[in-house]
């Protein structure tokens, strides 16, 4: 392991050959927001990963790890004590005006011959509009689509803690970190363990080290690179065996977590870990 020598990023390189633990499996999927949940069995033995785990504090963790086969460290436990929890980081007000503000569609209009030209390139390289995605903020509001009882839901003081898994190959950078900063503005600080984002061997430049000098700036949040193309499942896979969290909750690149969207997963998981839920 070695340290950069000023800003140091949370990054993590992975060898080919890595063992898999056995777990427990409880699988959560969802319609909008799509989690996968995986619970780990308690065990008092170490399991690998990137020097000691992020600590679950508001303090920001500048921890570079360069992961080498042998890595270890132990599990950490948080409690929780309040239905309504601190998140790990305070979400800038809501702007109304700002572009796709509360979930509101983007219309561009007066766009120049160059914005219209990056525009398409933009859509062709990813498959959606990255240009109109650059506009609105990453810390958007959206609307609260549950019901509106369930905010008045209350949770075990005991909940396990989270290790959220996101890979991403090629993924547009805005997207990728709405995606961040939605879980660090919507999950509960005391319920975070970590954030492993999981590069699968992208090529596109700005998920080099623009990202890497963007990730050291945030909370909790540890790259991980594989030193080839895994695809989807062996990177989560290997991924889970880095985690230090009770739970394993497996989320797309492209997705944007909502206010509260984690706790009463974790708390049917609390109650009886057999317990499968489709969201």
């Amino acid at each position: 392991m070695r340290a950069a020598p000023k800003v140091q990023t949370k990054t993590a390189f992975l060898d080919k050959e890595e063992q898999n633990t056995r777990k427990q499996a409880v699988i959560l999927r969802g319609t909008r927001f799509l989690p996968t949940v995986h619970v780990k069995p308690p065990s008092d033995s170490d399991h690998h990963t990137t020097r000691e785990s992020l600590r679950a504090g508001p303090k920001v963790q500048d921890t570079t790890a360069f992961l080498d086969k042998g890595e270890q460290s132990a599990k950490q436990r948080t409690q929780l004590g309040s239905s309504f929890l601190p998140t790990v980081h305070i979400k800038p007000p809501p702007d109304p005006n700002s572009p796709g503000e509360n979930g509101t569609a983007v219309r561009l209009t007066n766009l120049t011959d160059a914005e219209e030209s990056l525009r398409k390139e933009l859509l062709e390289k990813y498959g959606l509009d990255e240009f109109v995605s650059r506009q609105i903020s990453l810390h958007r509001t959206l609307p609260y689509s549950r019901p509106e009882s369930c905010q008045r839901q209350t949770f075990l003081s005991n909940l396990p803690t989270v290790s959220i898994i996101v890979v991403f190959h090629n993924e547009a950078d805005s997207v990728l970190k709405r995606t961040l900063h939605s879980i660090l503005d919507n999950t509960p600080s005391s319920l975070l363990q970590e954030v492993l984002l999981v590069d699968d061997f992208s090529n596109n430049d700005d998920l080099k080290q623009d990202l890497e000098d963007y990730v050291s700036r945030l909370p909790r949040i540890r790259l991980v690179r594989n030193r080839r193309r895994e695809g989807l499942t062996r990177a989560r896979i290997r991924a889970a065996n880095l985690a230090s969290g009770d739970v394993l909750v497996f989320l797309d690149s492209h997705v944007e977590c909502n206010t509260r969207w984690l706790e009463p997963l974790v708390d049917r998981i609390a109650r009886d870990t057999k317990t499968g839920q489709c969201w």
